[in-house]
């Protein structure tokens, strides 16, 4: 072969090596990212997570995590129309990302859209059975269409993923008393106030058991 045909075909074969291993470097990153935003957002540094999950973003766009994780910081801080182009950017990225539909569920039921919110609680639990906060969030929509009776259900779906779910046992007593069934409101409305719900203590305090 001549020596410039075998230079070009040399060329060939590096270019794509080069583009891949700078590809991964920055997948990397965006990962690292994506982390310490994580992180941040546990301790509760919302800010910080924000500014983390938008570096990932930078380093990789079509990093889905980003998106959903970032979805769920600018909700924290208010920012709905924000969260909702995250989540729907996750989901383009990814069509079966539980977070980030359950993410714009909470968002769409708080909306009262409980329709939109339902089917977006049911696909994150299609995608994965066991979301505990989506079963929650299926809990609140109803109870939200008065469907007592499912809404228990799905609190007890909860509650069978994680038996110390505050939150679940909040709502499933908040169901319960208005379904008339006081013992049992009290019952759970008190387990989660053992768990640490303090919103649960104001109903026990505000309810006429």
């Amino acid at each position: 072969m001549p020596i410039f045909l075998l230079v070009i075909c040399v060329s060939v074969l590096v270019v794509p090596v080069g583009a891949s291993a700078a590809r991964d470097e920055r997948q990397g990153q965006a990962e690292s990212y994506v982390q310490q935003g994580i992180e941040r957002y546990e301790q509760g540094d919302i800010s910080g997570a924000l500014a983390a999950f938008t570096r990932a973003l930078e380093s990789d766009e079509t990093n889905a995590d980003a998106y959903s994780y970032r979805g769920l910081a600018h909700h924290h801080q208010g920012r709905i129309p924000e969260a909702l182009r995250d989540y729907a950017r996750a989901l383009s990225l990814r069509p079966e990302d539980s977070l980030a539909f359950t993410g714009r569920g909470i968002v769409l039921y708080q909306q009262g859209e409980l329709s939109a919110a339902l089917r977006d609680f049911q696909n994150a639990l299609r995608v994965d059975p066991l979301n505990g906060d989506a079963s929650i969030g299926l809990g609140l929509v109803y109870e939200g269409k008065g469907d007592y009776k499912k809404a228990i259900a799905a609190y007890n779906r909860a509650l069978k993923i994680d038996a110390d779910n505050a939150t679940a046992y909040t709502g499933r007593g908040i169901v319960f008393y208005l379904m008339g069934e006081r013992a049992q409101a009290k019952r759970d409305l008190e387990r989660a106030r053992e768990l640490g719900d303090s919103k649960a203590a104001d109903f026990l305090q505000r309810f006429d058991f």
